[in-house]
């Protein structure tokens, strides 16, 4: 059975808000935390437990040296951890590249060089 990955969004307008947009998912999960935020086949995570886990992972990647405009390259296939990641990635501030991942590690590899210019 094929995994369908679902991300619930809200009719929350932000309009009025200054916080920078990688902080918007921490208002979502306070006005509703106990809602589905992301649906990944038979596994679920609410907004809270997203909003806890995207915290736990920015802190831990800023104490790891990732800070505002380092380049991360993401290379995981759509599930719960994909967009945890993402979102933990861009509260660290940095500035990701989603990479396919039935691309392969040899055409990966490859590509990287002929951008490199080898």
């Amino acid at each position: 059975m094929k995994s369908h990955l679902c991300i619930y969004t809200t009719d929350i307008i932000y309009l009025e808000t200054r916080k920078p947009p990688r902080y918007l998912l921490s208002d979502v999960a306070a006005t509703m935390p106990d809602s589905p935020a992301v649906i990944d086949g038979g596994r679920a995570i609410s907004f809270g437990e997203l909003e806890a886990e995207i915290s736990l992972l920015a802190a831990g990647f800023s104490r790891a040296g990732i800070k505002p405009g380092l380049l991360a390259a993401l290379m995981v296939p759509p599930s719960i951890e994909f967009i945890t990641l993402t979102f933990a990635l861009f509260r660290a501030g940095a500035v990701i590249v989603l990479i396919d991942p039935g691309i392969g590690p040899a055409d990966l590899q490859a590509r990287a060089q002929r951008m490199a210019g080898q």
